[in-house]
């Protein structure tokens, strides 16, 4: 009985470490820039990823600025069975923001969260960043991104490529 417990925590830990924590090298958020529109946001997808557009959400954390709808391009349209039919970005995404900011205030407190898989039938967990944004400068300082360490995320990164998670798995268990 307590070998089995040790399997399914195994099975627990390795994909929590593989498939939770992959979406910031999988879905990365550039920093924000600064237009008289509002702000642009711009990500870049891993190969054969994408993103969901109804799970990005974009939010003021800042009580006197207000954020518009932000403006999607065009996406493309994708039949899953847990969603049904959904617009999805590939490759990259670049939106923009409009900001409403009476006060003129000139630091916005912004949360973007955001989720998508993989052609392959990954889905990650949905991420979070946020971001503080000097609005009197060009781009935005990125404080406090849901992130993992770089060798980290190359290693992540590495395995998806290599679809080698099952042998890493087995590894896992064999090599306690």
């Amino acid at each position: 009985m307590n070998i089995n417990i040790k399997i399914l925590w195994g099975i627990f830990l390795a994909f929590f470490i593989t498939f939770a924590n992959a979406s910031p090298s999988v879905f990365q958020l550039s920093t924000p820039l600064i237009s008289e529109e509002g702000i642009q946001l711009h990500w870049k997808m891993m190969k054969g990823a994408y993103l969901y557009k109804k799970f990005i959400n974009i939010t003021s954390l800042s009580p006197n600025i207000i954020l518009g709808s932000p403006l999607f391009p065009e996406g493309q349209t994708k039949n899953t069975q847990l969603f049904g039919k959904v617009t999805i970005y590939h490759d990259t995404l670049t939106l923009s923001v409009p900001i409403e900011n009476p006060k003129h205030q000139s630091i916005l407190k912004l949360k973007v969260a955001y989720q998508g898989c993989s052609d392959k039938g990954q889905c990650f967990s949905p991420t979070s960043e946020i971001l503080t944004v000097d609005l009197n400068a060009q781009s935005a300082i990125q404080l406090n991104p849901t992130s993992i360490h770089e060798d980290e995320t190359k290693k992540i990164e590495q395995t998806l490529r290599n679809d080698s998670f099952l042998w890493e798995l087995g590894g896992f268990f064999i090599l306690g």
